[in-house]
């Protein structure tokens, strides 16, 4: 019942958008359904990146904010560092699907 997300799109370290959109492109045709546009160390245009790539794309935005439990107790659900807040509407999405 999973829905399967790509994590940490920035850690691939594409140089070019248009080579990670066809990557990712081929994810969704194998079943990908979001990429994750929300995350601490994502830079604004990061995010602005990836939440592009997911409407060209038909895929859900989701977000993270290595929330770890115990582990990161500096850390809690869906706040980052500094003012990184995941939106309502990301959960909302995946609710509805």
């Amino acid at each position: 019942g999973g829905i399967p997300v790509l994590a940490h799109p920035k850690t691939l370290r594409f140089r070019a958008v248009d080579t990670l959109h066809c990557f990712v492109r081929q994810l969704r045709d194998q079943g990908l359904r979001g990429i994750e546009a929300f995350y601490p160390t994502h830079s604004r245009h990061d995010t602005d990146t990836y939440r592009e790539l997911a409407a060209s794309l038909d895929l859900f935005v989701t977000g993270g904010s290595d929330f770890h439990g115990d582990n990161k107790p500096e850390i809690t659900l869906g706040v980052g560092f500094g003012a990184m807040r995941v939106p309502d509407d990301c959960l909302q999405a995946l609710l509805s699907a």
